[in-house]
C-alpha cells in the first residue's frame, strides 16, 4: 500500500463489484484537514500529516476504522490495515505495490501534485513513505516488532499494480474470497 501504488483505485472498483462500502483513513484525516485549515494558515496535507497530525488522532481514527471493520461489509482503504485488522478472522488483507518510478508516473497528473515536476513528485512520494513507516513504527513498534506497513507477510493476498490491470486486480481479489 505504498502511496500511488492504486489501493484506493482497487477499492473502489471492488466496492462497485461487492456493493460494500469504502472507508479510507486517509478520506478521515483529509476531512480532519479541512477543518484545520480553516483557522489555520496554509500548508499542504503532506506537511500537516507530518507534523499536525498527533498519535493520540491517529489512534483515534485507527479506532474508529477497526470498529467499520467489526460490522462487516466494508472495504478499509488504510495503510495500517495489519493493525486495524489484528486478531479479526473475518478480513482479507491485500497489500497492493508497484515500483516507485511507475507510482511516480501515475500521479502526474494527480491533482495534489500540480506544477510538479517527476522528481519533485518522486521525493515526495519517498518522503511521505518514509514518514509513514516512520509513524507506524512509533505508534505500533512495541506491539508489533519492528513494525513496517511494507512487511509482506503481514497479509493474505499481494499485488504488484505494476503488472495487472485494475480488472485483473480485482479478480484476484474475488478468487481469493471464492466469490
Amino acid at each position: 500500500m505504498q502511496p500511488g501504488s492504486g489501493k484506493s483505485t482497487l477499492c473502489n472498483k471492488l466496492s462497485d463489484n461487492l456493493g460494500w462500502k469504502v472507508n479510507s483513513i486517509g478520506g478521515l484525516f483529509r476531512a480532519r484537514y479541512e477543518e484545520w485549515k480553516k483557522d489555520n494558515k496554509y500548508i499542504s496535507f503532506e506537511k500537516y500529516w507530518a507534523s499536525v497530525v498527533t498519535n493520540k488522532e491517529i489512534y483515534e481514527v485507527n479506532d474508529e476504522a477497526r470498529e467499520m471493520l467489526v460490522k462487516g461489509g466494508v472495504i478499509l482503504d488504510s495503510r495500517y490495515a495489519a493493525v486495524n485488522a489484528f486478531g479479526l478472522n473475518d478480513c482479507l488483507l491485500v497489500f497492493v505495490k508497484a515500483p516507485l518510478a511507475i507510482r511516480v508516473k501515475r500521479n502526474e497528473h494527480n491533482l495534489r501534485y500540480k506544477g510538479k515536476s517527476l522528481d519533485d513528485i518522486e521525493e515526495l512520494l519517498s518522503k511521505r513513505e518514509e514518514n509513514e513507516v516512520r509513524r507506524g513504527r512509533e505508534l505500533y513498534g512495541h506491539i508489533f516488532d519492528g513494525f513496517d506497513y511494507r512487511d509482506e507477510r503481514l497479509y493474505d493476498l499481494i499485488l504488484d499494480t505494476s503488472k495487472l490491470t485494475v480488472d485483473e486486480e480485482v479478480a484476484s481479489v474475488l478468487n481469493y474470497l471464492k466469490l
